[in-house]
C-alpha cells in the first residue's frame, strides 16, 4: 500500500491520545521544549472517578519531577495543580470510608451492639474479661459506620446511650471522648481516628474457645453488622490455653490499635552491658627523692565492668568507637579515669540514705520564649538549653569555663607530629555560648559523651549537628517532613537518633549526611527516643501509646509494649544492668518493665506507679500530672520522675523487684504500686521540671525555667 493511500488519522483518535503523554515524556528526557498546547486536543474528564484517576497520575508525575509531562496533562484535562492534592486526598478517604458503607438498616447497628453486650454479660466468668475487649472497637466502628451512611441523628443517639458504659478507668476513655468531636461524614474524613483505622486492624488477643463461641453466637443469629466489623476491622490473635484475667488484660490495654501480636516479641535480644576499656592509671612521681614514699591505701572493690555480661552482644556487632581502646585519645583516657574515680565514690541510695538534689534554674528567660528542652552532659559539667525562638545556649556548670579551639596563630605554633585533640583546645574566657540556626522552637538537644558535639532538633523539621569546639553548626540534616520532637546520642558517641511528627525513627552518624537507618512502625507522632546502655538498641515511644525497641544492626522492631493510657512523654534505661526500662506519660503514670524476663507483655511489666497515689493529699488536676522527665539512679535502686507542676518523686524500685520475685507487690484497687515512695515529693515554687539526671556519684540534678 502506498503512503498516499493511508487514511489520515483524526486528532481525536485513540491512537493519537494514547501516544501524547509518552511523547511529552520523551521530549522531557532529552531536554527539549514540549509541543505547544494547540497541538493537543482538550478533553476534560466528566465523572469524579475519571478526575480522581487522572489526579493520581498527575501526582505521580509531579513526584518524579516530570514537569513537562505534568504541564501537558494539565492543559489537556483542565485539572490544575491546586486540584491534584484535594482530589488525591479525596480518593484515599473515599476508599477508606467505602469500607464502612453499607445498606444495613439503621436500627440494626444499635441492635447488634446490644446483642454483643448481652453476649459478654452472659458469658462465663472465666471468659468475660477477654470477651469484653470487643466492646470498645465494635463501639467505635459502629459509630463510624452510622456517620458514613449519613445516619447522623442515630449516631448521636448511639453515642449518648452507650458511651457512658465505659467508665473513667477505661483504657480507651480518651479515644471515646475524641469520637464525640466527630458528628458528620465530612468531619470524619479529616479526623485522625479514621486515619488510624483505615489500614490497620485493632488487635485483640483471645483464646480459641472464646473466639469459637463468639463466632457461633453471631452466625447463629446472623448479626451481619458484627460479622462485617469482625472480618474487616479486627484482628483476633487467638491462642490455646487458659483465658487471661482482668489484671493481665489491663496490664497491656491502652494502645491506639490494641496490643501487640504474640509473635511481635519473640526475637532474641541481648541487653547485657559491654566491658569497659582498660585504661592505665597515671601516677605522679614524687617531687623529692629523699622523701619517703607514702603507703598506698587499700582500694575498695571496683564497680567497673571488667568483662562482658553473659547476655551482652558482641562488642563488634555494632561499631562503637568509644569502646575501642586503640582509638582512645589522651583526653578520652582521662575521662574514663575520672569516671572510674567517681565510681569508687558513688553513694548507693538504699535504706535510710538521704537523697541530695541540685536544681538549675534558667533565669531571665522571656515568658513568651521559655526553654523547650534542656540536657546536661554525662560528667555534669555542661548544661544546654533549647528555646522556643530557635536559640540554643550552652553553659558551663562544673566550675570552669567552656572549652574552645585555639586561635589559628596558636595552632600554627604546635608540633604537627604530636598534634592531638587536647593540644588544640583551651579554656575559653566565657562560661556560656549562644548557637543560632533553627527557625523554630528547639524541642530536643543532646550532648555527645565526649562533649565534642551537640545534636538538636526542632519545629523547622531539621536535625542539626553542632561543634562544641568552635560553636558552629557543622551540618543540617534534612529528612524529617514535620517537627522533630526528640534527639539523643548513643552512650558511646558517633551515633545519634531523632524522632518526630512524621512517625519515623532515624539514626545518624556524625561523619555522614544521610541517615544510616530509618525505621517506621508507630501509628502516630514519635515523641521520645533513648539508646540502650550497650548502644545496640533504641527505645521509642509516642502518641500511639506504644513503646517499641529497635535493633540498630538491621533496623527491625524486636519488642512492642503496650499498657499506657496516655501519650508517652519520656523514658529511661537503668544503666546499672541494662535490663530495666521505665516509661512515663502525660497522664502521670510510670510503667516499670523488665525486658529480660519474658516475651509476653503482661509478664514484662513489673509495676505501675502514679504521681497522684498518696492518700490524704489533694488530687492533682490532669494537666498538672504531666511527667516531663524520668531517670534511674546510677546504682539502679531509685526511679525518679519530674512533673510539669514542679514535683520530684522517687520510687524505691529495688524493693519493688524484691517483692515482685515473691509476687507480693503492694497495689491499690486500680492496680498502682503503693507504699514505695523513697521520699516525700520535692516541690519547686513555680518552676516546671524539664530535665532530671543523676550524677556519676548519685547526686540528683534537675533543671527548669524560673517562673514568676
Amino acid at each position: 500500500m502506498n503512503m498516499e493511500e493511508l487514511p489520515k488519522p483524526e486528532l481525536d483518535s485513540p491512537e493519537i491520545k494514547d501516544e501524547v503523554p509518552q511523547a511529552v515524556q520523551d521530549v522531557e528526557e532529552i531536554g527539549l521544549e514540549p509541543p505547544p498546547a494547540e497541538e493537543f486536543s482538550r478533553k476534560e474528564p466528566k465523572t469524579a472517578k475519571e478526575k480522581s484517576e487522572i489526579a493520581s497520575i498527575m501526582k505521580l508525575l509531579g513526584d518524579h519531577g516530570l514537569t513537562f509531562a505534568l504541564g501537558a496533562l494539565e492543559r489537556e484535562t483542565g485539572i490544575n495543580k491546586d486540584e491534584i492534592k484535594d482530589l488525591t486526598v479525596e480518593t484515599d478517604v473515599r476508599q477508606v470510608l467505602g469500607q464502612y458503607e453499607s445498606k444495613t438498616d439503621k436500627d440494626s447497628y444499635k441492635e447488634a451492639f446490644i446483642a454483643l453486650q448481652r453476649f459478654v454479660d452472659q458469658s462465663l466468668d472465666s471468659t468475660r474479661a477477654e470477651l469484653s475487649q470487643l466492646l470498645y472497637p465494635v463501639f467505635a466502628h459502629t459509630y463510624i459506620k452510622l456517620l458514613v451512611n449519613n445516619y447522623e441523628s442515630e449516631a448521636r443517639n448511639f453515642y449518648n446511650e452507650f458511651a457512658k458504659g465505659f467508665g473513667e478507668d477505661s483504657p480507651y476513655i480518651e479515644d471515646i471522648r475524641r469520637l464525640a468531636t466527630v458528628t458528620n461524614k465530612k468531619q470524619l474524613a479529616q479526623n485522625d481516628v479514621i486515619t488510624t483505622f483505615k489500614v490497620r486492624h485493632f488487635i485483640i488477643r483471645m483464646t480459641r474457645d472464646s473466639l469459637l463461641s463468639l463466632k457461633r453466637h453471631i452466625n447463629d443469629r446472623n448479626i451481619q453488622v458484627l460479622i462485617d466489623i469482625l472480618e474487616d476491622h479486627l484482628f483476633i490473635d487467638q491462642f490455646d490455653g487458659l483465658p487471661r484475667t482482668r489484671e493481665q488484660i489491663d496490664a497491656v490495654s491502652g494502645g491506639l490499635l490494641g496490643e501487640a501480636k504474640r509473635d511481635a516479641n519473640k526475637s532474641k535480644i541481648q541487653l547485657g552491658l559491654l566491658r569497659e576499656p582498660e585504661v592505665a592509671e597515671i601516677e605522679e612521681d614524687d617531687l623529692m627523692e629523699d622523701e619517703p614514699k607514702k603507703k598506698k591505701k587499700a582500694r575498695a572493690p571496683t564497680l567497673r565492668k571488667t568483662k562482658n555480661d553473659g547476655n551482652a552482644p558482641n562488642p563488634t556487632r555494632v561499631p562503637l568507637l568509644g569502646l575501642q581502646e586503640h582509638l582512645l585519645t589522651a583526653g578520652d583516657k582521662a575521662d574514663w579515669l575520672s569516671y572510674y574515680k567517681d565510681l569508687e565514690h558513688r553513694v548507693k541510695l538504699t535504706g535510710d540514705q538521704k537523697l541530695s538534689a541540685v536544681f538549675y534554674s534558667v533565669l531571665n528567660a522571656d515568658p513568651d520564649c521559655l526553654p523547650a528542652s534542656i540536657t546536661i552532659s554525662d560528667d555534669s559539667t555542661v548544661l544546654c538549653a533549647g528555646f522556643e525562638d530557635g536559640c540554643i545556649r550552652v553553659n558551663a556548670i562544673g566550675g570552669d569555663n567552656l572549652r574552645e579551639m585555639k586561635s589559628l596563630p596558636q595552632l600554627e605554633m604546635l608540633d604537627k607530629d604530636r598534634l592531638e585533640l587536647e593540644n588544640i583546645l583551651q579554656v575559653s574566657e566565657t562560661p556560656t555560648r549562644k548557637l543560632l540556626g533553627h527557625t523554630g522552637a528547639v524541642y530536643g538537644v543532646s550532648i555527645s559523651p565526649r562533649k565534642d558535639f551537640l545534636a538538636s532538633g526542632g519545629e523547622d523539621g531539621t536535625v542539626r549537628l553542632w561543634s562544641l569546639f568552635v560553636y558552629q553548626c557543622i551540618i543540617v540534616h534534612r529528612g524529617h517532613l514535620w517537627p522533630v520532637w526528640d534527639v539523643t546520642f548513643s552512650p558511646y558517641g558517633n551515633y545519634f537518633c531523632s524522632v518526630g511528627m512524621d512517625r519515623s525513627v532515624r539514626v545518624w552518624v556524625t561523619d555522614k549526611e544521610n541517615p544510616i537507618r530509618m525505621m517506621a512502625g508507630h501509628y502516630s507522632d514519635v515523641t521520645v527516643c533513648k539508646f540502650h546502655p550497650n548502644g545496640n538498641y533504641i527505645a521509642t515511644g509516642g502518641e500511639d501509646r506504644c513503646i517499641r525497641l529497635w535493633d540498630i544492626l538491621d533496623g527491625k522492631c524486636v519488642r512492642q509494649l503496650t499498657g499506657h493510657r496516655s501519650s508517652i512523654s519520656v523514658l529511661s534505661w537503668s544503666t546499672a544492668c541494662g535490663k530495666y526500662l521505665a516509661t512515663a506519660d502525660i497522664g502521670g503514670h510510670v510503667l516499670f518493665w523488665d525486658l529480660s524476663k519474658s516475651t509476653k507483655s503482661d509478664e514484662i511489666l513489673i509495676a505501675r506507679f502514679s504521681v497522684d497515689e498518696q492518700k490524704g493529699t489533694v488530687k492533682l488536676p490532669v494537666q498538672h500530672q504531666h511527667i516531663t522527665s524520668l531517670t534511674f539512679s546510677r546504682c539502679g535502686s531509685l526511679l525518679t520522675a519530674g512533673t510539669i507542676k514542679g514535683e520530684i518523686i522517687s520510687w524505691d524500685v529495688a524493693r519493688v523487684l524484691v517483692d515482685s520475685e515473691n509476687e507480693e507487690v503492694s497495689t491499690t484497687a486500680t492496680g498502682f504500686a503503693k507504699n514505695y515512695r523513697f521520699h516525700q515529693p520535692y516541690r519547686t515554687k513555680r518552676s516546671p521540671i524539664c530535665f532530671l539526671q543523676y550524677s556519676r556519684r548519685n547526686v540528683l540534678l534537675a533543671a527548669g525555667p524560673f517562673s514568676r
